[in-house]
Order: C-alpha cells, then sequence, then structure tokens
C-alpha cells in the first residue's frame, strides 16, 4: 500500500523504456524491478543491514507507570507492550506505588544510527515493596509465545485484571456508594475507570457476546459470558467494535468496544463488572489461575532459554546497551515489531 513519504526512482533507457525501477517504503523495504537479458522484468527486495541491540530500561515509579517510561524516551507502544505482560497480575490503574522499580531488557533494530522499531521484550520484572513480579519470554513449537516465572507458570490467566490499562480508577467496589448523579446510597457493584472518550476497550477474556445494545442508566452495554460460570460487564460505552454482535466470539484482550459516557454518566468511564455464578465480585479481588504451566521437556526447554536471559539480565556491566550485533534483513529473514 502506498504511504505519503515513499519513494521511487525510474531509469530509462537510450530508447526511453523501463530499464530499471526502484520502490522504497518506510527504511526496511526497498524493491527494486529491473531488466532481465532476456528482456523480461524481475524484481527482488533489496537486503538490508541492520544493528541488533538488546537493551537494559529502568525506572521508579513516581506518578504512573506511563509517565516513567515517557521520562526514559521510549514510544508508547513499549510501555504498553511491557504493561500487557503483567496484566493478569498488576492493575496499574490501581496497584502502582511511588517508589515502585521495574526493569527490562528488550530488542531493538537501528538501520545505521537510526531506530527502526523495537523486537522482543525478553525479560521484564516489576519490584513493589513486599512483591517482585519476573517474566522471561518463550516461544517453541508447542508453546506459544508468551511469558513465564521462574517456575515455567505462565504470567497470563484466564483473566486479566484491566480492560483499559491505563485508565483512572474514580469510583470502586462497594456495598455503599453516593451515586453522583441522583445523590442515593446504593450498591456499585463493579469499577469505573476514567479515560478519554474513545479509548479501546479489551475484552478481559475469552468468551461470548451474550448481550450488546442499550441497558437502561448503562447506556450503551456489553455483556460477555465466559466459561466456569463467569459473566463480564462493559457499561457507559461510546460505541462497539464493527461486526460485533449477539453470539460473537471474542479472545482475551480482544478489542471490543471504546470508552463512552451513555447513559447516566457524569463524563467518559467505562463501568465494568464481573458476576461469578449469578453474583457480582469485585473485580480487582478475584484471583485466577494461570493459562500455562509447562512441564516435562517443554520446561526443560524454558528453563534452558530463561537461564539465557537471566545471565544477560543479571549482567551488572552498567550500560544500557549489554549486547550488539549486525544481521541482515532479507527476503528470507523477517523480524517482529512491537
Amino acid at each position: 500500500m502506498l504511504q505519503p513519504g515513499d519513494r521511487f526512482t525510474i531509469v530509462l533507457d537510450q530508447d526511453n523504456s523501463l530499464s530499471r525501477a526502484t520502490y522504497e517504503s518506510g527504511l526496511l523495504n526497498t524493491h527494486i524491478l529491473k531488466r532481465n537479458e532476456d528482456g523480461n522484468y524481475s524484481v527482488i527486495r533489496q537486503a538490508v543491514p541492520l544493528e541488533y541491540r538488546v537493551e537494559r530500561l529502568s525506572g521508579v515509579i513516581e506518578s504512573s507507570l506511563y509517565g516513567a517510561f515517557a521520562e526514559l524516551g521510549e514510544e508508547p507502544k513499549l510501555i504498553h507492550a511491557y504493561a500487557d505482560i503483567f496484566a493478569s497480575k498488576i492493575d496499574f490503574n490501581t496497584e502502582t506505588r511511588t517508589g515502585d522499580t521495574f526493569e527490562l531488557l528488550v530488542e531493538k533494530y537501528y538501520k545505521g544510527e537510526v531506530f527502526v522499531g523495537y523486537g522482543k521484550i525478553l525479560v521484564a520484572a516489576y519490584k513493589k515493596q513486599d512483591v517482585e513480579y519476573q517474566g522471561y519470554h518463550f516461544a517453541s513449537e508447542n508453546t506459544p509465545s508468551g511469558y513465564f516465572d521462574s517456575n515455567g507458570v505462565a504470567l497470563g490467566t484466564w483473566f486479566i485484571r484491566s480492560p483499559i490499562p491505563f485508565g483512572r480508577v474514580t469510583s470502586r467496589f462497594t456495598m455503599r456508594r453516593k451515586h453522583p448523579v441522583d445523590g442515593v446510597v446504593r450498591p456499585h457493584l463493579g469499577v469505573d475507570l476514567a479515560a478519554p472518550r474513545g479509548t479501546p476497550i479489551m475484552a478481559t477474556a475469552e468468551g461470548k457476546v451474550e448481550y450488546i445494545g442499550r441497558k437502561g442508566g448503562f447506556g450503551k452495554t456489553i455483556i460477555l459470558r465466559h466459561h466456569g460460570g463467569y459473566q463480564t460487564y462493559y457499561g457507559h460505552l461510546n460505541g462497539y467494535k464493527k461486526g460485533l454482535k449477539n453470539g460473537s466470539t471474542v479472545q482475551q484482550k480482544d478489542i471490543i468496544a471504546y470508552v463512552g459516557s451513555t447513559g447516566v454518566s457524569t463524563g467518559p468511564h467505562l463501568d465494568y463488572r464481573i458476576k461469578y455464578n449469578g453474583v457480582f465480585k469485585n473485580p480487582f479481588g478475584i484471583k485466577f489461575k494461570a493459562k500455562t504451566v509447562l512441564q516435562d521437556e517443554e520446561l526443560a526447554l524454558y528453563l534452558q532459554s530463561s537461564a539465557r536471559i537471566a545471565e544477560l539480565f543479571n549482567a551488572d556491566t552498567g550500560d544500557k546497551t549489554i549486547q550488539v550485533r549486525n544481521i541482515t534483513l532479507t527476503e528470507d529473514h523477517t523480524i517482529s515489531f512491537l
């Protein structure tokens, strides 16, 4: 697909016939069309020399995780990728505290001195006063890409903690809350997460759409039904993901809707609720089981892989860049970026 800023050159021969054409799209995609000796044309993708670096990033929470990462000068996509690793363990809306620390090793690619993009986060750590979380990246032929603790237990659980990674909690789960609009004291059986109108909302677990439409004071609402007797509620929505309807299947972390202020609401926010076997529960008070626990050969492979990463992670070099090598991006060599 053509993009603004793409460049092309055309070379004509003495008969004004096309001899060669070059098309450049971004830093990594240069395609060359050339005429062969037999008069036919062929297209090749030009090999691109890159520098691969493993960099160590760390910081201290003063106000928020987002703010701490921003001070490092990193792009938002890295912040979201880091938060996503711990999405089942930590709610970064409510559980961050001043003085918490974070650290990670991340792959970065450069063309010359120009930053091209992030590869994988190899290892991530988040430390509170009383607990430290660590996750090592692992993937094999039998295990999809994910993050695991030192014992091979997946950090990902059947439910993530929050459908909005960086929302602001304005109302918690309680049996007595004075409603901000009508002033009546009654239970608030969910959590309100304030965020700008249009902020994407994720499904917190795999499930099916049980209800989509307006629902009284909740305005535009989605209800998902999940395995094990769970339902999740998403209220005051601005709109729904295009194509979503009753009976649609959604995967964990799929975007299903967008923050709004429909129904009885004082401003853009999400009212998020969980019901288990017909009873509403505190969404931030439920502990869910890990999706995967590595065993046997997969565990052995993981322990070897994580040991190599840990050696880098624990190397006290004092340098931000702890590994560098040159690679060449060819048609047969692809790179996955965040």
